[in-house]
This record gives C-alpha cells, structure tokens and sequence, in this order.
C-alpha cells in the first residue's frame, strides 16, 4: 500500500521513464548475460546455462517472439525475445559441442532436447489459454527462471564437471530479472492489465535464489576478471 502511495505522487511523463529504463535494463542484462556465456562456451570450450532450462527458454522465446509479432506487432520486448532466441541458440551449440557427457551423446538423447523445447512451447501456449498469452508468457517465463536458478545453484553445490560458472552471468541474470519484475509487479504495464502482483511474488523467489548463488559463487571466491580455469573450476 506504502509503494502504491508512493507511486501516486509520481506524473505520467516521470513513470514512463522509469517504465522504459526498466525494460531496457531488463532486456540489456539479459543480453548480457548470454553474451557472456558464448564467450566463455566458445573460448573455454564449455557450457553456462543449465541445459533443461536452456531448451525450455528456447520454446518460450520462439513462442513468444513469434506469437507477440502476431498479436502486439512491431514492440521493443519481441524484438528482445528475438535477440535472446537468436544468442540462446549460440549457447545450445556450446552445449551441444562441448557441455554433453558420454550419455548425452547417445542417439535417444536427441529425442529428450526435443521434448524439452516442445515442452516449453506447450507450456507457453497452455499459459496463453488460461491466462492472456501476454501474461501467459511473464508467468511461464519466470517459472522457467526459477528453474534455471536451482539448476546454477544444484550445478554448483554438485560441482558438475563441463559446467562453468560466472559472476557476470549470475549478476547479469539477477539484476535482469529484477528489473522486469519491478516494471511487472511493481509500476505495472497498462497493456498487460496494471500490476501484477503474482508477477511480484514470482520474481521476489527468483531474487532470492539468485542473490543466493551469487553469495556462494563469492563465497567461494569467484571473481569478475579472473580466467576460466576448467581444471579449478569443475574440482
């Protein structure tokens, strides 16, 4: 009630800049973060995103770039969703090249990134159906979010071998998220129904796993400028 009141005070011109910086933040850390992890993929040899929520975000951003130019038209997120399904799909050819172990080498296993990708995009338009596929598309999206912070943190704590870890990409994702979950769950978008405050709750679960990896990849000693040591990392 306090932030409602809080944003009362706020005129229209002040609240859509504040509106359109988190958008840009938003998506900009996003892209960040992937480009951080093709660097490292392709320089170390390596993988940096857990590959189940990889091809579960390949579905919802082929879905949603797709659907939001149907419906929405020429609008800054989709062009977004269109830039990170194009870099996530650099990052599932570092997967592919470097991350698979001996099982996932396997001919069957094929048919299990399949499912994975058809999963996300039927996830997306069951979300669609219920909901709005705009709003479908927040809540799905940040479902799968979670996913993909307890998978850095399992990763980690399991100190999964061919899986690097990244200070940049584990800032880059929390402030990304936390941005978009201001704009949602916080200010509000008029086209999306005003503030959702399911949107709020999901990305405060989100924050909270993600300030958590960042805690034990500091803990831990992981610094921003230092180089992938595989050997180190993976120990």
């Amino acid at each position: 009630m306090q932030i409602m009141e809080f944003l009362s005070f706020l005129d229209r011109d002040t609240l859509y800049y504040i509106k359109s910086a988190l958008v840009i933040s938003g998506g900009l850390f996003w892209v960040i973060a992937y480009l951080q992890a093709i660097r490292i993929g392709f320089s170390s040899k390596t993988y940096c995103i857990p590959f189940v929520a990889l091809f579960l975000n390949v579905g919802w951003e082929l879905y949603n770039t797709i659907r939001g130019f149907m419906i929405v038209g020429s609008y800054f997120l989709n062009y977004v969703n269109a830039i990170w399904f194009i870099l996530d799909l650099l990052i599932v050819y570092t997967f592919y090249t470097y991350g698979r172990k001996s099982s996932q080498r396997k001919p069957y296993f094929i048919w299990i990134v399949v499912g994975l990708f058809l999963a996300g995009l039927i996830i997306n338009h069951i979300g669609a159906v219920v909901y709005t596929p705009k709003i479908g598309a927040n809540y799905v999206g940040l479902g799968i979010n979670i996913i993909m912070s307890i998978l850095f943190i399992t990763n980690f704590l399991k100190k999964k071998k061919k899986f690097t870890h990244d200070l940049i990409i584990a800032y880059s994702k929390l402030l990304g998220t936390f941005s978009l979950t201001l704009l949602l769950g916080v200010f509000g978008v008029t086209r999306l129904g005003g503030v959702d405050h399911a949107m709020l709750v999901l990305g405060i679960i989100v924050f909270t796993l993600d300030v958590y990896y960042v805690f034990l990849l500091r803990k831990s000693g992981y610094r921003f400028r230092e180089s992938v040591n595989l050997k180190t990392i993976n120990a």
